[in-house]
């Protein structure tokens, strides 16, 4: 008499024998012959996938199992489909998602069974959103910082920052930031790094990439400057622009002039010399005093020496000397009159009384002194007149003196 069929039937990750010729689903023995005679074949325990997502579009990918239970003949399945499985250990598997698998929004279940036996509990792999961007700079402030600085704030700009992002010292020396944000971030640039003048190219690595590579310098100590002087130092009230002459040491071409800290057009001359003009609305107000100071990248800042509005500049014309300024008894010499406010109306008087004058230009006029006027030891008074004699410039002294005697000759 032959045997009745008998059936497999898997319960809780084991596979059983039904008895013979039983209704097996109803019957009072149950679960029956485990098949192999001995214990059933338990299925492996899959704890957790890693990773256990990526980006839409995301090339061929590892992906390490972690559980138990894991022989040399674990296979890990996608959705019920084998994939090429690497055995590490009783408790990890690596097998690769191709991207085929990675190439639409989907989630994919992921178990795991021993030499063909039952099938793991399953993880869910995410395939979802759009691959990272790796991130980008655009702008290092401060991007110079000068040899012999303690530590030093440096604030990068650009795109794609995130709580990955780590600084990187010419690709090779990683610096944590201090701040994060998606389009800027801060680090410090420890002062072992500043001790010589270097160019340093800084980076930004995320998880999704490197980014491009901006400059930092570390430029040599810059001497400040100094002013030791300016001229004029006084300028009458309502002038129109004034060019000043600033002296000093340690100027260059990168260097500036500030009035009350504001900058004012400057020309570097040399390195102890440069001049600035002043605008004509700074000398509003008699009395003002403004500190001019010479700027300089990278340095500090010099001293200040001050400007000051001064009483307003006589409208006349003014004598600063003539040559000569004395003459012999006797002689007519040609004089020239030195000054400013000179015009073509312009008239040298000698004690009031009015000369034949020749004028140059705003600073020079020329005469003769008449005999008459030297025919005796004197002293004059040179005035210049530009209205007819009816106002004067303050006078200046012509020295009219006697011969020197003779002596006799010896015999």
């Amino acid at each position: 008499m032959g045997r009745s069929q008998r059936s497999k039937v898997e319960v809780h990750g084991s596979l059983y024998l039904s008895p013979e010729g039983a209704d097996w689903p109803n019957h009072p023995w149950w679960p029956g012959e485990p098949v192999g005679g001995g214990g059933g074949e338990t299925a492996p325990i899959v704890s957790a996938l890693s990773p256990n997502e990526t980006y839409i579009g995301s090339p061929d990918l590892s992906v390490t199992v972690t559980g138990e239970g894991f022989t040399a003949g674990s296979v890990v399945k996608g959705d019920g489909v084998p994939k090429a499985t690497t055995f590490v250990s009783a408790t990890s598997l690596q097998f690769d998602l191709p991207a085929a698998d990675l190439a639409v929004s989907r989630t994919i279940n992921i178990a795991v069974s021993n030499d063909g036996g039952p099938d793991s509990d399953f993880k869910v792999f995410n395939v979802a959103g759009v691959a990272p961007v790796a991130p980008t700079l655009t702008a290092l402030t401060p991007n110079s910082v000068t040899a012999g600085s303690s530590d030093a704030s440096i604030v990068i700009d650009g795109t794609n920052f995130d709580a990955s992002s780590v600084v990187m010292l010419n690709g090779e020396t990683p610096l944590t930031p201090t701040a994060i944000g998606a389009t800027q971030l801060t680090f410090t640039l420890p002062a072992n790094w500043m001790i010589n003048p270097a160019t340093f190219q800084m980076s930004v690595i995320t998880a999704a990439g490197t980014s491009n590579a901006l400059p930092l310098t570390v430029a040599a100590a810059v001497a400040n400057p100094t002013i030791t002087s300016i001229s004029p130092d006084t300028v009458p009230v309502g002038s129109s622009d004034t060019q000043i002459t600033v002296t000093g040491t340690n100027f260059d071409a990168t260097c500036g002039v500030s009035l009350t800290d504001i900058a004012v057009a400057s020309v570097f001359v040399n390195a102890t010399t440069m001049t600035a003009t002043i605008p004509a609305a700074n000398f509003q107000y008699e009395g003002s005093t403004m500190p001019i100071k010479v700027t300089k990248p990278g340095a500090t800042t010099s001293n200040a020496v001050n400007l000051v509005v001064g009483p307003a500049a006589p409208t006349g014309p003014v004598i600063t000397s003539t040559i000569p300024a004395a003459c012999l008894v006797g002689e007519t010499p040609s004089v020239s009159v030195m000054g400013t406010g000179f015009t073509s109306s312009s008239v040298v008087y000698l004690d009031g009384a009015q000369q034949a004058t020749t004028f140059i230009d705003s600073t020079l006029v020329q005469f003769f002194i008449p005999a008459a006027s030297t025919a005796a030891a004197d002293v004059i008074d040179v005035t210049v007149s530009n209205d007819s004699g009816a106002t004067h410039s303050p006078p200046v002294s012509f020295t009219v003196t006697a011969a020197a005697a003779r002596g006799k000759k010896k015999r």
